[in-house]
């Protein structure tokens, strides 16, 4: 009786490692769009527990802050508020008072992402944007504009910008997704 040497053929070893790089290829960009995801949920939940407080402030001293967040009675774990900004250590910055005419509440997702999240007040100035929600993605970056998709966003425009280091983005050109 011939004695059978126990072990793989060079083609089946190929095989299996052909299948697990196809899924491998398949599952990186849905592994980066969920974790984008998640950390936006973080983001999300921020942003309105902000905006709950501008809003309670406004009815208690019947105005908002001055773009400070510091006068709020609120902590956003492991964040620090200086300079009207929450800055997080994972590099998100929050912000009240994006520019003169509006007044939303804004997270930033840090370290380049590309992705941020904007929330207008009940009293914003502009009454067509009172209560609105919008995604906001670099317009350069594939991956921050499907999240804001995966949110239901429809694309209401670009917004060109200011970029700002201290936000944690350098993109001046965002696409502008409106959320239900």
């Amino acid at each position: 009786m011939v004695a059978r040497k126990q072990g793989f053929t060079l083609m089946e070893m190929l095989a299996a490692l052909l299948i697990i790089g196809i899924l491998a290829a398949i599952a990186l960009p849905e592994y980066k769009t969920a974790v984008l995801n998640s950390r936006l949920s973080t983001v999300v939940t921020n942003v309105k527990s902000i905006a709950n407080s501008l809003e309670l402030y406004h009815l208690s001293m019947n105005g908002y802050p001055n773009n400070d967040l510091s006068n709020l009675d609120i902590d956003i774990s492991g964040c620090s508020s200086s300079d009207g900004l929450y800055v997080c250590p994972n590099g998100t910055v929050y912000a009240f008072g994006i520019s003169d005419t509006d007044q939303p509440v804004g997270g930033f997702l840090g370290n380049k992402q590309g992705l941020a999240y904007i929330q207008y007040l009940k009293e914003e100035p502009t009454v067509a944007k009172r209560n609105q929600r919008e995604c906001w993605a670099d317009s350069a970056n594939e991956l921050a504009n499907r999240v804001c998709l995966n949110l239901e966003g429809v694309q209401q425009g670009t917004n060109t910008w200011r970029s700002d280091e201290s936000l944690g983005h350098t993109t001046a050109v965002w696409n502008v997704y409106i959320l239900p």
